[in-house]
Protein backbone atom coordinates (compact mmCIF):
# COMPACT_ATOMS: atom_id res chain seq x y z
CA UNK A 1 0.00 0.00 0.00
CA UNK A 2 1.08 3.47 -0.70
CA UNK A 3 0.12 6.61 1.43
CA UNK A 4 -1.11 9.90 -0.88
CA UNK A 5 -2.22 12.82 0.50
CA UNK A 6 -4.77 14.68 -1.54
CA UNK A 7 -4.68 18.33 -1.09
CA UNK A 8 -7.73 20.38 -1.99
CA UNK A 9 -7.96 23.86 -3.54
CA UNK A 10 -8.60 25.50 0.46
CA UNK A 11 -5.88 23.91 1.28
CA UNK A 12 -7.27 21.50 3.73
CA UNK A 13 -5.36 17.74 3.16
CA UNK A 14 -6.64 14.17 3.69
CA UNK A 15 -3.70 11.47 3.35
CA UNK A 16 -5.29 7.74 2.42
CA UNK A 17 -3.61 3.85 1.90
CA UNK A 18 -3.58 3.17 -2.23
CA UNK A 19 -3.57 -0.29 -2.78
CA UNK A 20 -0.45 -1.36 -5.05
CA UNK A 21 -1.62 -1.40 -8.76
CA UNK A 22 -4.42 1.49 -8.28
CA UNK A 23 -3.68 4.61 -9.87
CA UNK A 24 -4.71 8.19 -8.22
CA UNK A 25 -7.50 8.76 -9.36
CA UNK A 26 -8.57 5.41 -8.26
CA UNK A 27 -7.50 5.94 -5.10
CA UNK A 28 -9.70 9.37 -4.77
CA UNK A 29 -12.94 7.98 -5.67
CA UNK A 30 -12.54 4.72 -3.20
CA UNK A 31 -11.68 7.08 0.00
CA UNK A 32 -14.34 9.80 -1.37
CA UNK A 33 -11.83 12.25 -1.75
CA UNK A 34 -13.92 15.65 -3.69
CA UNK A 35 -12.13 17.13 -6.37
CA UNK A 36 -11.28 14.05 -8.81
CA UNK A 37 -13.62 12.90 -10.69
CA UNK A 38 -12.63 10.32 -13.24
CA UNK A 39 -15.70 10.39 -15.30
CA UNK A 40 -13.96 8.29 -18.18
CA UNK A 41 -13.17 6.06 -15.59
CA UNK A 42 -9.22 6.75 -16.66
CA UNK A 43 -9.56 6.06 -20.11
CA UNK A 44 -7.98 9.21 -21.39
CA UNK A 45 -10.93 10.97 -22.59
CA UNK A 46 -12.26 13.88 -20.03
CA UNK A 47 -9.42 15.12 -17.92
CA UNK A 48 -11.47 15.50 -15.00
CA UNK A 49 -9.14 13.27 -12.95
CA UNK A 50 -6.45 15.98 -14.15
CA UNK A 51 -4.31 16.88 -10.72
CA UNK A 52 -1.07 18.85 -9.75
CA UNK A 53 1.75 17.22 -8.56
CA UNK A 54 4.20 18.36 -5.68
CA UNK A 55 7.59 19.50 -7.19
CA UNK A 56 9.58 17.07 -4.80
CA UNK A 57 7.37 14.28 -6.53
CA UNK A 58 7.57 14.75 -10.16
CA UNK A 59 10.23 12.82 -11.07
CA UNK A 60 9.00 9.85 -9.20
CA UNK A 61 6.66 9.59 -11.51
CA UNK A 62 6.53 7.84 -14.92
CA UNK A 63 6.57 10.51 -17.73
CA UNK A 64 2.98 11.25 -19.48
CA UNK A 65 2.31 9.17 -22.75
CA UNK A 66 1.58 11.28 -25.89
CA UNK A 67 -2.34 10.55 -24.90
CA UNK A 68 -2.16 11.76 -21.82
CA UNK A 69 -0.08 14.74 -22.87
CA UNK A 70 -2.78 15.55 -25.67
CA UNK A 71 -5.67 14.93 -23.09
CA UNK A 72 -3.88 17.79 -20.56
CA UNK A 73 -4.05 20.21 -23.56
CA UNK A 74 -7.95 20.55 -22.96
CA UNK A 75 -7.88 20.67 -19.42
CA UNK A 76 -9.43 24.25 -17.64
CA UNK A 77 -5.79 25.33 -15.92
CA UNK A 78 -2.12 24.23 -17.93
CA UNK A 79 -0.15 24.74 -15.06
CA UNK A 80 2.65 23.00 -14.78
CA UNK A 81 3.53 19.89 -13.40
CA UNK A 82 -0.19 18.19 -13.77
CA UNK A 83 -0.90 14.65 -14.53
CA UNK A 84 -3.93 12.76 -15.12
CA UNK A 85 -4.32 10.92 -11.82
CA UNK A 86 -5.91 8.01 -13.36
CA UNK A 87 -3.01 6.78 -15.28
CA UNK A 88 -0.74 7.70 -11.86
CA UNK A 89 -0.33 4.30 -10.86
CA UNK A 90 1.42 4.14 -7.39
CA UNK A 91 3.21 1.03 -6.42
CA UNK A 92 5.03 1.95 -3.31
Amino acid sequence: MARVTYIAFDGASQTVEVANGDNVMRGAQNNNIEGIVGECGGALACATCHCYVDEAWIDKLPEPVQAERDMLEFAACETPPKQPAGMSDRDS
